[in-house]
This record gives structure tokens, C-alpha cells and sequence, in this order.
């Protein structure tokens, strides 16, 4: 019987995000992507932090390279035995820790990263691989299937 991954997202009780990072991610960087390449329709200020749209480009397009490569390295059982260690880490610090500071940091990091891992879970439900940031600005039907959009 094979395993279907939309079960196993409801099993391990994933939610669904109304903005994903990678989304985000996407929309910001086709957005300012297309106001660089039109420079004439933008505000006196947009010109003149030129080198500092093309940094937060550079960035935008590093985080989405390491989701790309942390999606396509890993395979569907590893990001769940990841998924499941880092809730049962989150567990045993609620259980066993004394209320206070380093508590607090420690689950907020396990949170932080157990949030992660269930996007990197939902994307890879929906795709094998992931291709470069550009592809995904070309190829609308790709774009839409990356970040489980519903076609209009």
C-alpha cells in the first residue's frame, strides 16, 4: 500500500500557513525585481537605494537557494524523523524545564525550526524537486503548483 504524503501532513497535524516563508520570499523578489528592471516608473528614493535593493535581492534569492537545496536533498522520511525529533524535543524541555529565560529561548528556537520543517514537509508534498527562483517567475503553472496555489 503506498503512503500518501497529504495523509501524513493531517497525521502529524501540519498547518496550513496563509503566507509560507517561500512564498513570501518569491513575491518579494519578482517584485522587486520588476521594479529594477523599470527604474523610470519608480520614486526618487527607489533609485537612489539602488545598491541596497540589489543586496536585499541577493539575500532574498540565498534564502530561497537554501530552502531549494534543503527540499531537494532531503527525502520525505528523513524531513519527518527531523519533524517528529524536534517535537519530541519541544516536548521534553515543556515537561522537564523549570519556567525562566534559557526555557523560553530553547523552545522558541524548537518552534522556529519545527515550523520550518513542516514547510519544507508541505513543499515536498506538492513537489520532487525544486527548480531556481527564476523558473518559478517564468512558468506561472509551476509557480502555482510550488506554493499550492489554486488555479484560477
Amino acid at each position: 500500500m503506498a503512503i500518501n504524503l497529504k495523509k501524513i501532513i493531517t497525521v502529524l497535524h501540519l498547518n496550513e500557513a496563509p503566507h509560507s516563508q517561500l512564498e513570501t520570499i518569491i513575491l518579494e523578489y519578482g517584485s522587486l525585481m520588476k521594479k529594477l528592471n523599470n527604474p523610470e516608473q519608480q520614486s526618487w528614493f527607489f533609485i537612489k537605494a539602488e545598491e541596497n535593493n540589489l543586496l536585499k535581492l541577493k539575500d532574498l534569492k540565498n534564502q530561497f537557494e537554501k530552502i531549494r537545496t534543503d527540499v531537494n536533498t532531503a527525502t520525505i522520511d528523513q524531513l519527518i524523523d527531523s519533524f517528529m525529533d524536534c517535537t519530541d524535543k519541544i516536548k521534553f524541555i515543556e515537561i522537564n524545564s523549570q519556567p525562566g529565560m534559557i526555557k523560553g529561548i530553547a523552545l522558541s528556537s524548537y518552534y522556529g525550526k519545527k515550523a520550518y520543517l513542516e514547510e519544507l514537509l508541505e513543499i515536498k508534498a506538492r513537489v520532487d524537486e525544486v527548480k531556481e527562483l527564476d523558473y518559478y517567475l517564468i512558468n506561472r503553472k509551476a509557480l502555482i503548483k510550488l506554493l499550492g496555489w489554486k488555479a484560477l
